[in-house]
């Protein structure tokens, strides 16, 4: 896909009431979305085949998507804001590069943060979701990212990755999830320094090969998380993985 236009900015607009998508943008490098305020529209922010572009301090109260973003590379998702989501807060395919940081999603019919289609080099790191009724974070078929420093309370599942390579879940702090983190089909993931508190259903799950060929569940890392309080089933379980390290997790259930 071409970049048809370079240097677009958008910023301190206010719209309400529309049927279609709020802000819409094709083929644009080099662009800023900001401070924009959004409400009772289906999209927020759609954007497509683009690069380097920042999408910041928007406030967004849709009836579908918040934003969504596919074929993009170096973005910059961050410090926006979601009052109310009918379908997903945060939604990108095919990123390469780039951020999703210090957003704030209160209440989300859907699901948080999803990001799907071979992205690769991504950083979703300092977020806030709370009232989410699917999953908060949601991985598939990503590469070389890191999930870290995100709190989460609240959603059916805490951060689910599915179809990863050389993924890292590091320092996330999860509160009354139904499943804290569940993995399958991955190879080269580290779980590490996440905190699991009164997670209602599992804790921790991974499931190393459901069938996939493209993921053996080898180089697996298991280390210093601690999953506190009342779980009904496992607070850790690993199965059809190998190479694996566990080593200085704290588990006390009721």
């Amino acid at each position: 896909y071409g970049i048809s236009s370079v240097g677009v900015e958008v910023t301190d607009n206010v719209m309400s009431l529309i049927s279609g998508t709020g802000i819409n943008l094709r083929s644009v490098g080099g662009s800023l979305i900001s401070g924009n305020n959004t409400s009772g529209a289906a999209t927020g922010i759609d954007l497509f085949a683009g690069n380097t572009f920042g999408v910041t301090g928007n406030t967004l109260n849709v009836t579908g998507t918040g934003i969504n973003a596919a074929f993009q590379n170096g973005a910059d998702i961050s410090g926006n804001t979601f009052n109310g989501v009918g379908s997903t807060a945060i939604s990108g395919s095919y990123l390469s590069g780039g951020q999703i940081s210090g957003n704030t999603v209160t209440i989300s019919l859907g699901n948080g943060i999803v990001v799907d289609g071979a992205s690769n080099g991504l950083a979703i790191s300092g977020n806030t979701l709370t009232g989410v009724v699917g999953t908060a974070i949601s991985l598939a078929k990503a590469t070389d990212t890191s999930v870290f420093g995100n709190t989460i309370t609240g959603a059916a599942t805490g951060i689910n990755v599915s179809g990863a390579d050389s993924v890292n879940l590091t320092g996330n702090t999860l509160t009354g999830t139904g499943t804290g983190i569940f993995a399958s089909n991955f190879r080269n993931l580290t779980v590490e320094g996440n905190n699991l508190l009164a997670s209602l259903n599992d804790g921790i799950v991974l499931n190393g090969n459901t069938g996939d060929p493209l993921y053996d569940g080898s180089n697996l890392l298991v280390t210093g998380n601690t999953v506190l309080g009342s779980t009904s089933s496992d607070a850790l379980r690993i199965s059809n993985a190998r190479h694996v390290t566990v080593r200085a997790d704290i588990v006390v259930v009721a």
